[in-house]
């Protein structure tokens, strides 16, 4: 059993944890969400000891150990990763077992000379062979392929005692917890698992989650209706200091902070990132094109015969097991494009043709952040010396920008240092988006954000008019996000990959992929990369079919405006301008002594704003679907 008791704590001014109080029995695989920034990771730390809360109480049996994957890995560099794991008193052949369905390619190498992922998948197999009574996994699918995210299941699964998991990969977390606890302000609230096995945790936890909200907003409402009688009250003056009426305004007072508080939260939690689509470079007939393309690293051949014509519009999901070619691909597109990588990271096909059209613009996203300076504020990363940035042809302020990125305008002068990990990635994504690529290379683009910020991204990606290459192990994002599959598929460890283009999104390809490698194995893998030119020239044009069949579809599915309708939108800008402004003369008059000091008209005038803010939000939404629809 672990719990949590009242425990506040704070970084300078900013409330991380206000009275927050929970208890993880030792049944519960509970998963910790909230928005970047919240305070989940500092909630851990809290929890493991390595940070001292202001106030309250962390409870644990008697003598319980914890194991504790934190965002930085905890292990002695001049150790090898065997060594490293060899720490967790478990037999050798555990050890290499783990090493090994992590994805962990030498075993024998220094921790010290591994990349940032493979460092991380050591310390994970170190936590996971740790008897120890609480598991704590922050963002532990970082980094993993498919193969090693099910080896992780596996083992958390069979935890006794309680298990906490940070993390943004939502079928993960259906796979393997058993409870949603979110941190919101400070604020600890747990969630009822679903009601019927059709309904999946994340999935209960959001609708749960939308309920609260609007209570939290109808809530709101009331004790706004209740501050503008309690302001009415005080204004019209008091008689006499009565001992009632000197608590009545130590209550008004106390109202008036809570509704501050509650609209500044409500206001956070509305708050959306929009971004109109910027006018693009022109895309030519040609964007990226590969021809029996084949690319080598280490000596190594990774894949062999890659044909792809990519088209406009095209989101091509890139999946498959770590080492299969996946980055290494995306790395031939940008040494293709002539970008500036260091001299490890050049890759040129082995053989074959990548051609790249005369107006293709790439822009890169990177899962390490290396584009940050932890040093740099947000303004200086975004602009330099300005304080604007331009987006196409628009020029927007920074603290603006930000804000289309969830972020507040004031944050614009603080050092990335200080952002968490999220943040840091939202960063990266608010500097991509910069420009006028016309061409998005993703890689892992989803590690670290909270469901927020991933609609965000799930929304930029689907008005984007360029094409994109997105490296993801996020089954739901693929689902929603891409038009395509291009799939690294390994038979065996000593051939290279076979690479498949799919049209559809990433639960088609898996409804395809057991029968599609069941072949492969069956007319062995030469077979299967020697295939003649005509029958995959065939295969390229039905794929290209399909696909525009697929967005004549949509066309068709969008409908014109009737007449009547035409006519409607025509006219419903200016309706909404006059009762928008008739809404402005109600809320001045209800700040009139006039009206604020006579009961009758006070409630009168504010039950007319209540009617007119109703007709105002029923005129956008319809004002919205209209807009959606083609004109005449």
């Amino acid at each position: 059993m672990l719990a949590v008791r009242n425990l506040k704590f704070s970084h300078g001014s900013k409330a991380i944890l206000d009275d927050a109080t929970i208890v993880f029995d030792d049944i519960d695989r509970t998963a910790l969400v909230g928005d970047n920034g919240a305070g989940k990771s500092t909630l851990m730390n809290l929890l493991a000891g390595k940070l001292k809360a202001d106030s309250g109480t962390i409870e644990r049996g008697r003598g319980q150990t914890l194991s504790f994957l934190s965002q930085e890995p905890q292990l002695d560099l001049n150790l090898s990763a065997r060594d490293a794991v060899s720490l967790s008193g478990r037999e050798f052949w555990e050890v290499d077992e783990a090493l090994s369905r992590l994805n962990v390619s030498d075993p024998d190498k220094k921790v010290g000379d591994m990349s940032g992922g493979q460092r991380r998948r050591v310390d994970l197999a170190r936590v996971l062979l740790e008897e120890s009574d609480i598991l704590m996994l922050d963002e532990p699918t970082n980094h993993l392929d498919r193969t090693a995210i099910a080896y992780v299941v596996e083992r958390v699964r069979r935890w006794r005692g309680p298990v906490i998991v940070i993390s943004h990969d939502r079928a993960f977390l259906d796979d393997m917890c058993t409870r949603v606890v979110e941190l919101s302000r400070g604020k600890l609230h747990s969630y009822a698992p679903p009601a019927d096995s059709a309904t999946s945790l994340t999935t209960s936890f959001i609708e749960q989650k939308l309920v609260r909200d609007e209570v939290m907003v109808q809530t709101q409402h009331k004790k706004e209706r209740l501050w503008v009688r309690e302001l009415a009250w005080l204004r019209a003056g008091t008689p006499a200091r009565t001992t009632k009426q000197t608590a009545r305004i130590d209550r008004a007072g106390e109202l008036q902070d809570f509704v501050e508080t509650e609209a500044a939260a409500i206001r956070q939690k509305q708050k959306t990132a929009t971004l109109e689509n910027q006018s693009l470079k022109r895309l030519g007939k040609t964007i990226i094109e590969c021809q029996k393309l084949a690319i080598d690293r280490g000596g190594k051949r990774l894949f062999n015969n890659l044909d792809l014509v990519v088209t406009k519009g095209q989101r091509w999901g890139v999946v498959g097991e770590n080492g299969a070619g996946k980055t290494s691909f995306v790395l031939a597109i940008q040494t293709a494009c002539k970008r500036d990588l260091p001299e490890n990271e050049i890759v040129k096909p082995a053989s074959g043709k990548l051609i790249i059209g005369e107006n293709t613009k790439i822009a890169v996203f990177d899962q390490h952040r290396q584009v940050l300076n932890g040093e740099a504020t947000l303004d200086e990363t975004l602009a330099a010396d300005n304080d604007h940035v331009f987006f196409g042809e628009q020029r927007i302020h920074v603290s603006s920008w930000l804000e289309r990125f969830l972020f507040d305008g004031s944050d614009r002068k603080r050092r990335v240092k200080t952002l968490s990990g999220g943040e840091q990635n939202r960063l990266v994504l608010s500097k991509l988006f910069l420009g006028d690529a016309n061409v998005l290379l993703l890689d892992e683009p989803t590690n670290d954000l909270d469901v927020t910020t991933l609609g965000v991204l799930e929304e930029a990606l689907l008005e984007f008019s360029g094409c994109a290459f997105i490296i993801s192990h996020d089954r739901r994002f693929l689902d929603r996000t891409a038009t395509g599959i291009l799939a690294f598929e390994k038979i065996s460890e000593d051939v290279p990959a076979v690479v498949t283009p799919v049209i559809g999104d990433w639960t088609h390809y898996e409804r395809t992929q057991a029968q599609r490698l069941k072949e492969m194995k069956g007319g062995g893998i030469t077979g299967a990369v020697t295939t003649s030119q005509k029958d995959k020239d065939a295969a390229a044009q039905a794929a290209q079919l399909a696909l525009a069949a697929q967005q004549a579809a949509i066309d068709r599915a969008k409908r014109k405006r009737t007449n009547k309708e035409e006519r409607e939108f025509a006219t419903m800008e200016a309706t909404i301008q006059m009762k928008e402004a008739r809404r402005d003369e109600l809320n001045a008059r209800v700040q009139s002594p006039e009206v604020s000091r006579d009961t009758f008209k006070l409630k009168e005038v504010s039950e007319d704003l209540a009617r007119l803010e109703s007709d105002i939000e029923v005129l956008y939404a319809r004002w919205e679907a209209l807009s959606n629809l083609l004109p005449q």
